[in-house]
């Protein structure tokens, strides 16, 4: 539903509630018409520039008994189910980068990033980061992370990970660049905007109102083919930009509205995936403040999350989110089309604190559980506007990573784990201190553990499924697969090393595996 035909259906009501709901945030409290807000004045005051320049290094080494990947098989013929990107994330960019090299300076130096209560910087900021890894050439298990095939430089050309200038005062922040972002709160698996995609190329700001806030966020996407040629078959008005035709330009919008209330923090967000026949966009597509559904004058692909969180104790925060992709009304006696309701639930807990008397011992325990319909992210408009012959395939939640030799790697953009996939994840880890705490760079051990566990659905994918009509795929029989690792880390001042027994299992293959990973890091400038 979301094509201007179908506006009185289901998703129309949605995000009319959504509309209103955001007057509500923007009119319900005295303080917008307070003195604080419009007559808000800053003392400027000459201060010294602050800047950080960090270089990491990292030498990560794997030992496999088998290569077990997670996912049920893939084919690289375009007839097979697509990755959902589960095992390139695990064994690509899940790797560390071999070296990092940050520039910070400004505002940018602001540690909680463009998170709208926790950002206490202010004026103008700069940042820039380049990562080296080796390329990407379809292998899911490299045994290293160094930058060589043998004796041949083996270097991943797109190395610029970060590159964003930033505003930012009390109730207004601005960004625009290539960064890192998330909107999730605690949630590692959460469905809006995260760390999880390399970086984001977008313009986006966030205010406060009291105790409202207000995130807007429109980024691009490029349209490259996938690397393997398993990928979408654009229909006439539309075209991957590196092959002859007619390039689409694809765009990731976002608003976000939340309210902060002491412990509780409440959220609602229309998220949005849009790209356009001959790439007719038009200002509305890009309007803050409104849903993309009502206000668009085209077909847009838009999902709505609602989350929440609570912190009731110091250390210890509960969050969830719910995501609506779509309503089928037919269940209610109202004719709509043959695209069922698409939802998805998470829902995590984060406790930290310390244990022992005489030592403290910190620790942190983190746990999640979530689950996507098969059609999460998967609307493409296929029968939308038959009657035009707008069949819109780019309007999936697709992030692409493009490669410097060639193709990009796919990644699912509103889910950890792509459509159909129920997933419990938990983590946690315990530092205990060696020897005196009056040294300047202690020794400590880290002692962790980790847990996930994935069933997934076989046929759910973000290329190949059906969103209409589609009887198969909620049939189709389901893979499960789990991960035990046990991680330690020594660590001493800017040093740490990692060692981390594994074991996975996928279906009925079993594999052992063991990570180890050297890091080392030279900080200097105003600010460590």
């Amino acid at each position: 539903m979301k094509h201007r035909c179908k506006m009185r259906a289901a998703n129309s009501n949605l995000f009319f509630l959504y509309f209103i709901f955001s007057i509500f945030l923007f009119s319900g409290s005295r303080m917008l018409f307070g003195r604080n807000f419009l007559f808000a004045q800053t003392q400027s005051r000459p201060t010294s520039l602050q800047w950080r320049i960090v270089l990491s290094i990292n030498i990560e080494y794997s030992l496999r008994s088998d290569n077990v990947r997670i996912e049920p098989p893939v084919s690289q013929y375009p007839s097979v189910a697509y990755s959902n990107g589960i095992d390139i994330q695990r064994n690509y960019f899940g790797q560390l980068p071999f070296a990092v090299l940050s520039i910070e300076a400004g505002s940018a130096l602001d540690a909680q990033g463009f998170d709208p209560w926790l950002c206490n910087a202010q004026g103008l900021g700069v940042a820039a980061e380049i990562d080296l890894r080796h390329s990407w050439a379809g292998d899911y298990f490299p045994v290293h992370n160094l930058p060589l095939n043998g004796t041949t430089p083996d270097v991943e050309g797109n190395i610029v990970a970060r590159s964003v200038l930033y505003w930012k005062s009390p109730i207004f922040e601005i960004g625009f660049g290539r960064d890192r972002l998330d909107y999730n709160g605690i949630l590692e698996g959460g469905f809006l905007p995260s760390r999880r995609i390399p970086y984001y190329d977008a313009l986006r700001a966030q205010g406060k109102l009291g105790c409202f806030a207000f995130d807007w966020l429109v980024s691009t996407i490029q349209a490259v083919q996938a690397w393997d040629k398993n990928d979408i078959s654009p229909e006439a008005g539309y075209g991957f930009e590196d092959q002859p035709g007619t390039p689409t330009i694809i765009v990731e919008a976002m608003n976000r509205f939340s309210c902060h209330l002491g412990w509780v923090t409440l959220g609602v967000t229309d998220h949005a995936m849009m790209s356009r026949l001959n790439n007719h966009f038009v200002l509305t597509d890009f309007f803050p403040i409104g849903s993309r559904h009502q206000a668009s004058v085209a077909q847009t692909n838009n999902s709505m999350v609602f989350d929440a969180s609570w912190e009731p104790i110091s250390g210890l925060t509960i969050a969830g989110q719910l995501g609506l992709d779509d309503i089928d009304l037919n269940l209610v006696g109202i004719g709509d089309t043959g695209s069922p309701t698409i939802s998805a639930y998470i829902a995590g807990v984060r406790y930290s604190g310390q244990i022992g008397r005489v030592r403290a011992l910190p620790f942190a325990i983190y746990m999640e559980a979530g689950s996507t319909h098969w059609l999460w992210g998967n609307y493409d408009a296929s029968q939308a506007w038959p009657s035009i012959g707008d069949v819109n395939y780019f309007a999936r939640f697709i992030y692409r990573f493009p490669r410097y030799l060639g193709g990009s790697i796919l990644l699912p953009l509103t889910s950890p784990y792509g459509p159909g996939v129920t997933w419990a994840q938990s983590h946690g880890e315990l530092i205990i201190p060696i020897g005196s705490n009056n040294n300047k760079n202690p020794l400590s051990l880290g002692v962790g553990y980790r847990l996930l566990f994935l069933d997934m659905n076989t046929d759910a994918n973000l290329i190949t499924t059906q969103v209409y009509n589609n009887s198969t795929t909620p049939a189709a029989p389901h893979w499960k697969s789990f991960l035990i690792s046990l991680p330690l880390r020594l660590s001493a001042g800017l040093f740490s090393f990692d060692i981390a027994p594994s074991l996975v299992r996928s279906d009925n293959s079993m594999a052992f595996e063991l990570d180890i990973a050297l890091s080392g890091t030279i900080a200097f400038g105003t600010v460590h």
